[in-house]
């Protein structure tokens, strides 16, 4: 019996391009550098098994892992303990596939104010960016409806009145193209970058708001949070 190993190569080929997309979702799991290595295999299953199980074909499978990381979405559970550094020693310690990445799933906590029931909710909720083929970045969440009086703003929307710095969706001159399809790479992880840091804002302030929100510069209706955390030590701020 021919073993993968011996197939002619443009079948092996048939196959890498059949193992590209992952049914869910790259979990990275990096373990602080005090705790020694970090767990091995986050990803189960596709090409980076082929190579374990067919180590002599691994140059041949290292080829086709960029485009197996631009076919996948890497996630990240920020409500998890210590979900925002795990994510911040992916993008240190994992270059080769921070570089290829094009979509990023980050799920946290998205608090709204019930104007029903006058107090803070919250529901688990997913944030996805995504490098666009126009080399913009496009983000999507993933929660329906909160509340009739919550912020409906659109993400981009949402970050870029919080953020005065955000720019990714801005209309490009034709030097900022050019720079685009220089170093697209980056611009997701910028996004990313910025994405994590106003998560971060707003798990440090939420705590002054015990008795409902500011109003969405956008849009006008109740601003909700988006947070890692599930509860709250209120202030009297």
């Amino acid at each position: 019996m021919t073993g993968f190993d011996q197939l002619p190569a443009e079948i092996r080929n048939l196959i890498y391009c059949y193992s590209l997309s992952e049914e869910q979702p790259i979990t990275p799991i990096l373990a602080p550098v005090e705790e020694g290595r970090d767990r091995k295999g986050y990803i189960q299953s596709g090409l980076p098994v082929l190579a374990e199980v067919f180590p002599d074909l691994a140059g041949e499978i290292q080829s086709m892992m960029r485009p197996f990381y631009q076919a996948n979405t890497f996630q990240f559970d920020l409500r998890e303990d210590g979900g925002i550094d795990n994510l911040l020693r992916w993008l240190e310690r994992r270059p080769e596939e921070v570089d290829a990445a094009r979509t990023i799933s980050v799920i946290h906590w998205t608090w709204y104010w019930s104007t029903s029931d006058f107090c803070w909710n919250y529901v688990a909720d997913a944030t996805i960016l995504s490098l666009t083929s126009s080399g913009h970045i496009k983000l999507t969440k993933t929660a329906g409806t909160l509340d009739a009086d919550a912020c409906n703003c659109s993400m981009e929307k949402l970050i870029s009145t919080q953020c005065s710095d955000w720019t990714m969706n801005n209309v490009w001159t034709m030097t900022d193209f050019v720079k685009a399809l220089r170093q697209d790479e980056e611009l997701l992880i910028q996004a990313l970058t910025k994405f994590a840091d106003l998560i971060q804002q707003h798990d440090e302030s939420f705590h002054a708001w015990r008795n409902g929100p500011k109003a969405c510069t956008a849009c006008g209706k109740s601003m909700i949070f988006l947070r890692t955390f599930d509860d709250v030590e209120w202030t009297s701020e």
